[in-house]
Parts: C-alpha cells; structure tokens; sequence
C-alpha cells in the first residue's frame, strides 16, 4: 500500500500507525486460521480414521465370530443327531398326520391360507399370485405349516414359544426333544432364526421361528431363489466339512421382506453330508454395532457424524442416523432429494432403512472396489457437504464398505468461531489503532509543527534584519564611493600644489604672487580635509554600525542552529523509536529521515551564513582600521596645512626665508600627496570590502530564502 505523499504527516502518521497495528494481526491470524484448520482437519481425519477402522474390526470380528460358531455347531454330534431325527420324522408326517388333517381338509386349509393372506397383506412387493406361489406342494409341508403356524396359539412373532404339538407323532417328540435347545442358542446369541435343512432332498426339516419357510424345499420350492436357498445350494455344493459361507442382507419374503443375512455350514455324519445347518442373522446386532447404540456421541461422532455399511447392491445395511435421531426431517430430505416413493414408503412401513436406502455415489465405488481413502466436501445421501473415510471389509462372501463420515459444517464449527473471533478482534484493534493513532499523530505532529512556525518566524525576523544590513551596506557602499571621489579630487590637488611649491621654490621673486596663490590653495586644502575628516568618521560610523549588525545576524543564525539541532535531535529520537519497532517502524523512520535531512540542510544553511557573517567581519574590521589609520593622516594634512598657511604667511614678512620655506612646503607637499596617496588607496580597499558585504549579504539573503521556503515545506507536510 502506498501513503500518498501530499497527506499531511498527521494522516500519514495515522495510516502508518494503523498498517504497524494491522499487519502483524492479519498475518498471525490468516497462519493461525490456516494451522488451526490443518490442525482441525487432522484431528477429523484421525477421529474418522479411528472410528472406521474400530466399527471396521467389531463387524469383522462379529462375522468371523458367527462364522465359526455356525462351523463349531455344524461339527456338533447333537445338531447331527437332530438332523437325522428330524429329517426321518419329516418324511413320516403325512403317514402319522395326513388322516387327522384330511378329516377337515377344507377348514384346515381355511385356517393355513389366512395366515398366508396375512403374510401377503404386510409384505410389499409381492405379486398378486403370491399365495399360490407359497401354496405348499407337499402334504408334509402342509401338515407342519398347519400345525406349528396356523393351528399355533401363540401370537405371529411368538410362534417359537411352542415346544411341540398336541399330537404324538414322530416328529412332535423330536421337536419337543432339540427345539428348547435350538431357541436357547437363538436368543442367546442374538440370531433370527435356525434352520435344519436336508441335503437330499432340500426340505428344511426344522426352524426356530416358524415363518413359511418351515418346511419348504430349497431347491424349487417358493424361496429356492431367497438368500436362504442361496445359502443351502452353496453349502450343499462345498466339498469341505469346514466350509462356510454368508450371504449378503437382502430382502426375505418369509420375515415381511425385511432384510435378512444367512450363514450356512454343511452337517456331515459318518463323512457323508447329511444336511445344512442355517442360522438368519438379525439385523440390530450390525445396527447395534454401526450406531453405538445409538450413541453416536460416545465414540466422537458429534451431532451429524455416522457410521453405515454398503453392499455390492448399494443398499445400506444398518439405519441411518438422520433417520433415527428426525424421522421426519429425513423423509422430507429423502423426498426433496429425488429418491423413489416407493422407497421411502418401504422405510416408513418396515421401520428401517437397513436394506432399503440406496446410496450410489463415486467414492462409495471406490470403497466397493476395495479402495481405502478419505475426502472431504463430498456430497453425502441428503446431498449434505461431509468429510467421509471409506474402506472395503474382509468378509468371506460378502462385498461390503464401511463408511463413517460428518458434517463440514459440524466438523469445521471450532474453525468458523475462531474467524470469528478474529473478524471481532480485527474490528476492534482498527478501532484502538485508529484512535491511539490520531492521537500520537497529533501530538507528534504539534511538536513538530511549533518547531516549524519557530524556524518559520525566526527566518522571517532574519530576513527583514538582512533586508536592513542590505540598504546599510547599500549606502555604505555609495559614501565610500563618494569618499573616494573627493580623495581622488584631493591627490589631483595635491599633486598641483607640490608643483606650485616646486615653481615658488625656484624663485623667490614669484613666491608672493605664488604664497598668495598658495595660501588660497591651502585654504581650499584645509577646506577638503576637514570634509575629507567628516566623510572619514562618517564611514567610521557606518561600519561600525556595520559590525553590530554582523553581530545580530550571528547571533540569530546561532538561534536557527540551536532550532536545527533540536529538529535534528527529535528526528533522531523518532529514528530510533521506528527501529525499536522493527520492520513496523519502517514506513515512521521514513519521515523521520525526511525531517532529519530537512534540519540538516537549515545547518548546512546557517553555516554559510556564519561564514558569510565571518566574512562581513573581518572586512568590517579591517575597514576600521584602515579609517582609523586614513584619520590619522587627515589630522597629519591639517596640520601640514596650518604650518604652511604659517609659513606663507611669513613669506609676505620675510622674502628671504621664502627659499627655504619654499623648500620646506615642497617637501611637505610631497609627504602630503603620498599620504593622501595612501588614503586613496585605504578607500578603494573599503569599497572592495563594502562591495564584498554587499555580495555576502546577498547570499546570506538567497539562504534565509531557502531556509524559510524548507521551513514552509515543512510546515505544509506538518
């Protein structure tokens, strides 16, 4: 930024104080801003990174635990002793049951089709023919489904709470034998549903939960193409005892088409593979897992931060937290958003979005392509700007990502404080700088500025003195001009009477006539030197006058020194300051340079007019010396004068004197001219030296002008 030069000092002093007060301000705080987000952005990215890979390892751990356990209870002699038993009861059912059922076949049947009608009535997206593509096409089907579903007292969902039938067949006593055991294993560990499933002939022989898959053929029966018949064909067709496989949560039409996971492990007795043990994995325990519990806060998440699970499908696979924490909110944004009528009635009615919310976007690619990365203002599921971290998870089987993302808004808010803060801080240090500013600015320039109207009025009182010695020096010049007239008069008269005196001195016959002539001439002679005297101590006067003023002006150029130093001093002073200031003190050391070279030049200008004034003394006092001296020689005239008169006057009493008085005069005459001589040339040395005053006041005049124009410049800056 450039300080325009025409400001006066006071604005410039301000602005510079104000740029000294700011800079420092806005470059801690644009490093400080830019650390703290680096700063802040790290710890998101680590919080985020810790949260993923944690809920990364508990899902992990969880399915390799299911996994396992699945193995572990496959290889058990109890789950393939009940294998065997229920399959071998299964296939006597029709004989031990059918003539019971077939006695009220049409009631019978009533009862199990209300059940499957009710099924269809709280299933979406089932087609109109559903119950006839459930409609069982084994007797044996319909014997257990009537049985343990239709004919069961306990409430749908409840179903399980029936040990076994009112009937005593083969298969009841089996189910009264494992199924306490199976239920337990179920809620224990938190699983759906347990499913025994010949590998001959695929029926399942046996569940927990009784839902209409009990009982069904998994190899073309109605659910073959359901994640359990994908599970049972994949288990059925290993050649490994220990294998194990999982399939990814989908939709299930037996649990109301919510979603379902199944893990499956073959059961081999004897080395022969007798069946597939089955378990449906629930839904809330990777809910549970994936939300905390739905204490998102506890692991860091904030308000906005949630953690969710994708799979190849691009369906979710635990519910979103927006979802949990504003039902409402979501379905709205949900709606804004784009996403299908459908879905968002599906989520209303099942309660969840695990299975149902679909999110496609590029870096959930990524992480499905087993990319681990993080980003941030990504545009999440409600177009929300997040900083998300992604990673693919080590699930046999499965293709999923993990992803735990938060709001900018959220993230940055300790950020979006800080600017704040600072915006205020700024606002209110321009204010302190502004009037702390003006005021030193004030002051420093009202120092300032009396010592320039100083400097200014001391250069007019020296100027208008000047002025004075310039008229005085003018007439001085102009008497000793006319001094030197009448002394050059006086030689040329002198000159003539040592000629006369000469003449009378070569006859005395011719002395009267010259005597007289001479006693006229030395009258006129002592006429000029008592003019000549007057002139001399006129002069005398005049340069003494003269010296006086020389005096004055030397001391009133001692007045501006003594100004100039104590400029000088305070710029110094004010160079100082600026450089304890450091680099903020840069643009004030400027105009203190700038005053400083300005009392430099005032000095450097009184110094020439103390060199002038030495001058104009020393001319001055050799001027008195030589009007002294020219005095003296006036007064030694005279009295050369008067002794001639005398002697003239003893001509007319005594001619024969007159040779020798005329001698006498001849040589006096002759001293007389060579002193007037002197004195001629004493006057042409003082007008020299009154010529040289003149020039020297003249400059000392052109200096006390360049003084008094720095002067006004300073002033105007001021």
């Amino acid at each position: 930024m450039m300080i325009n030069l025409k400001m006066r000092l006071g604005k410039k002093l301000t602005v510079l104080f104000l740029l000294i007060g700011l800079m420092p301000f806005f470059l801690i705080g644009i490093i400080s801003y830019n650390t703290a987000k680096r700063s802040i952005k790290h710890s998101i990215v680590e919080r985020l990174l810790f949260v993923r890979e944690m809920k990364k390892d508990q899902i992990e751990d969880y399915f390799k635990y299911i996994t396992e356990q699945v193995k572990l209870y496959a290889k058990d002699r109890m789950i393939s002793d009940a294998m065997e038993e229920f399959t071998a009861a299964f296939f006597l059912v029709e004989e031990e049951l059918g003539t019971t059922y077939k006695a009220n076949l049409q009631e019978n049947d009533d009862i199990l089709r209300s059940r499957y009608v009710y099924q269809k009535e709280n299933t979406d997206g089932l087609s109109d023919n559903a119950i006839e593509l459930w409609w069982p096409r084994k007797f044996a089907t319909k014997l257990l489904q009537y049985q343990y579903i239709a004919a069961n007292p306990f409430d749908i969902g409840k179903k399980h709470h029936m040990l076994f039938a009112s009937d005593q067949s083969t298969y009841t006593q089996v189910h009264k034998k494992y199924h306490k055991l199976f239920t337990d294993i179920v809620e224990k560990f938190y699983y759906y549903d347990f499913f025994l499933v010949d590998a001959k002939t695929g029926y399942v022989v046996y569940t927990a939960f009784k839902e209409l898959d009990y009982a069904t053929n998994l190899l073309n029966g109605p659910f073959s193409k359901s994640g359990l018949g994908r599970a049972f064909e994949l288990a059925l067709n290993s050649t490994e005892q220990d294998f194990v496989t999982i399939t990814d949560y989908a939709p299930y039409e037996p649990s109301y088409n919510k979603a379902a996971s199944f893990v499956a492990s073959p059961i081999y007795k004897d080395g022969q593979k007798i069946g597939v043990l089955i378990f449906q994995t629930p839904v809330g325990v990777v809910d549970e897992i994936m939300t905390n519990h739905n204490r998102w806060e506890a692991v860091g998440m904030g308000r906005t931060g949630e953690s969710y699970i994708v799979g190849d499908d691009y369906k979710i696979k635990n519910n979103s937290r927006y979802f949990v924490s504003d039902k409402d909110g979501f379905l709205k944004e949900l709606k804004e958003n784009g996403y299908p009528t459908e879905t968002i009635d599906s989520i209303v009615k099942h309660k969840t979005t695990s299975g149902i919310l679909e999110i496609k976007n590029d870096y959930m690619q990524e992480a499905l392509d087993g990319k681990s990365n993080y980003k941030e203002d990504m545009n999440n599921y409600l177009k929300r700007s997040v900083i998300t971290s992604y990673a693919p998870l080590n699930i046999k089987g499965l293709t999923w990502a993990i992803v735990v993302e938060i709001e900018m808004e959220e993230a940055f808010s300790s950020l979006l404080y800080l600017r704040n803060v600072n915006v205020i801080l700024g606002v209110s240090l321009i204010i302190v700088v502004i009037v702390l500013g003006v005021f030193f600015s004030k002051n420093i320039s009202s120092s300032i500025s009396r010592i320039v109207n100083n400097i200014a009025t001391t250069t007019s009182e020296l100027a208008t003195t000047i002025n004075q010695q310039e008229r005085v020096a003018s007439q001085q010049t102009v008497s000793v001009n006319e001094t030197t007239t009448t002394m050059d008069e006086l030689s040329a008269s002198s000159r003539l009477a040592a000629e006369q005196a000469e003449v009378a001195a070569m006859g005395s016959e011719r002395a009267m006539q010259l005597s007289a002539e001479g006693a006229n001439i030395i009258h006129k002679m002592l006429d000029g030197m008592n003019y000549l005297k007057e002139r001399v101590a006129e002069v005398a006067d005049k340069i003494l006058n003269l010296s006086e003023q020389t005096n004055q002006i030397g001391k009133i150029t001692s007045l501006v020194n003594d100004f100039a130093n104590e400029t000088k001093m305070l710029a110094m002073n004010a160079s100082v300051e600026a450089v304890r200031a450091g680099e903020h003190g840069a643009g004030f050391s400027i105009v203190a340079i700038e005053i400083r070279k300005l009392a430099d030049e005032s000095k450097r200008s009184v110094a020439q007019i103390n060199t002038l004034v030495e001058e104009i003394k020393k001319a001055t006092n050799n001027t008195v010396m030589v009007t002294e001296e020219g005095t003296k020689n006036v007064a030694n005239g005279m009295e050369l004068a008067l002794k001639t008169a005398e002697a003239f006057n003893g001509v007319v009493e005594a001619v024969t004197s007159s040779a020798e008085s005329a001698k006498q005069i001849s040589l006096n005459v002759k001293q007389q001219a060579a002193a007037i001589k002197q004195v001629v040339e004493a006057m042409n040395n003082l007008n020299a030296i009154a010529k040289e005053s003149a020039n020297g006041i003249g400059q000392t005049k052109v200096a006390i002008g360049s003084l008094n124009e720095v002067s006004h410049t300073l002033k105007e800056m001021v």
